[in-house]
């Protein structure tokens, strides 16, 4: 997304730069100058195979030395020989989420200025962004890393009605998590200490969201997420032991329509079935401590569309109509929409499906 025009002072800049800099924006494609940019794409359809860290090659910089650190530590950058490709590449990771953000739009035929949209699992929010961009009445933002931040500048720098919450999904139990009151003001007070001591505060707190949702301590507890007109979720399933449950959890808390970017089993297309892997592929970059059974099991995981689309009429979403993006070879490579040569398609899907019955879960009729 270009937020070039959006940046019109120094002071917006410094804190794009400050936000690269300390780890926030690097996985969604964002353009904030003509040499800084971000974007995972061109690691996508590389599958990774010269990346160390989750911070390599996902960024372009060009005359801004202090961008060469993240928290304090040297990252690879995309070189001046990579830049045209990166470039390219990271513009049609872009076009994807404008491709059905659009379709999205299309589909529920009505004026985006009334509608209301929320995505669990935002990251750092492109797909609302373009929502907002668009007139959207308000977008709701939900992710167990802290945005804040971001997301406050956000709607300053854009001027729109977008608002986040820190909360995880819970896969044992299937709800959403939060931190209550007495863990934040602990946090706040070992940060205090922690700044008077001068200690690093990155990945240090004991109260980290992400420690504390995979112990399940007392320190967390259930969220009821509000209903929105339009739930959407991109590239999450996938990370759920049981995505069934979470499909379920968003679709109950719609009201006209859902929106799932989908890992899906393309070798069982005639079963209802999930595919567990046998290790994540990004596991040595991903996983950051021990988790017990099944909970590590955190990554491609896959449904059939068979066993989706059941799921979604299940839960009042009868009217289910998959997008299909024409993409480049490099993004077809990566498995993701098709090409003019071939009727196969890629095995991570785009589905919008709008609402045609009041049918909800077990999980919303007992209010897990």
């Amino acid at each position: 997304m270009d937020l070039r025009k959006y940046i019109n002072t120094k002071d917006d800049l410094n804190k794009a730069i400050q936000f690269i800099t300390n780890g926030t924006l690097f996985y969604q494609p964002f353009i904030f100058h003509d040499n800084i940019i971000v974007g995972e794409a061109r690691n996508f359809v590389k599958q990774y195979g010269d990346v160390n860290s989750i911070y390599d090659y996902n960024l372009y910089s060009k005359g801004f030395p202090e961008l060469e650190l993240i928290n304090g530590v040297k990252r690879n950058l995309v070189t001046e020989q990579e830049k045209d490709f990166f470039i390219k590449i990271n513009n049609e990771y872009d076009f994807l989420y404008d491709y059905f953000v659009n379709e999205i739009i299309k589909e529920i035929d009505e004026p985006i200025e009334n509608l209301s949209f929320a995505e669990i699992g935002s990251n750092t929010g492109i797909a609302l962004l373009k929502l907002c961009e668009k007139g959207a009445k308000e977008c709701y933002a939900y992710d167990w890393t802290n945005y804040s931040e971001l997301y406050q500048w956000y709607k300053e720098l854009l001027n729109i009605n977008i608002h986040f919450r820190q909360c995880g999904w819970d896969n044992l139990y299937h709800r959403i998590l939060i931190k209550n009151d007495y863990t934040i003001n602990l946090e706040r007070i070992d940060n205090f200490i922690r700044k008077i001591l001068r200690k690093p505060l990155h990945d240090q707190s004991n109260y980290s969201f992400e420690k504390l949702l995979w112990k399940r301590e007392k320190h967390l507890k259930t969220y009821d997420v509000p209903e929105v007109d339009v739930m959407l979720n991109t590239v999450f399933t996938n990370h759920q032991f049981d995505p069934m449950q979470f499909i379920a959890y968003c679709c109950d808390r719609s009201r006209k329509a859902v929106f799932f970017w989908a890992l899906i089993d393309i070798y069982n297309p005639d079963h209802h079935t999930l595919f567990f892997p046998g290790s994540s592929p990004h596991e040595e970059i991903i996983i950051s401590e021990d988790r017990d059974f099944p909970l590590n099991v955190n990554n491609n995981v896959r449904l059939t569309e068979k066993l989706l689309r059941h799921t979604l009429s299940q839960c009042g979403f009868d009217n289910i109509k998959k997008i299909i993006p024409d993409v480049s070879q490099d993004f077809y490579d990566w498995g993701i929409g098709k090409r003019s040569y071939t009727e196969i398609e890629g095995s991570w899907r785009l589905f919008i499906a709008t609402r045609t019955s009041d049918k909800r879960s077990a999980f919303y009729k007992n209010k897990i």
